[in-house]
């Protein structure tokens, strides 16, 4: 849930804005709220953990380090490459190759068939 809405935040920002500027505001204005919910969830589990139960001691430990590995996550690895998939938007680009498409999508499809109409 937590890259939903660090998503919904960059789509916010205005697109005439350099992708640097759009990612600084996203995480101002919806970091804090990341990180207060992952760090109650984790906290919540690691409660839980005390539990007399092996199954929910153990769950508790898994669900915690889970939601804490997803918090890291999302600010090392999620977090870059919504700014490439800005930066691949802005140039125009329909997917992740560099000079063509790779999978055949449908906004590959109108890209070719508008080009051959305006040369």
């Amino acid at each position: 849930d937590d890259m939903f809405i660090l998503t919904a935040a960059f789509d916010r920002q205005p697109a005439n804005h350099t992708v640097e500027r759009r990612m600084e505001r996203a995480f101002k204005q919806a970091g804090m709220t990341v990180t207060v919910t992952s760090v109650t969830d984790v906290a919540a589990f690691m409660f839980g953990s005390f539990t007399s139960l092996p199954a929910i001691e153990y769950f508790c430990y898994y669900a915690a380090l889970s939601i804490g590995f997803t918090y890291v996550f999302q600010l090392t690895c999620f977090a870059p490459m919504l700014a490439l998939d800005a930066i691949r938007q802005r140039d125009g680009r329909c997917c992740c190759a560099v000079s063509r498409c790779c999978c055949g999508s449908a906004c590959c499809i109108v890209r070719r068939s508008k080009s051959r109409v305006t040369s």
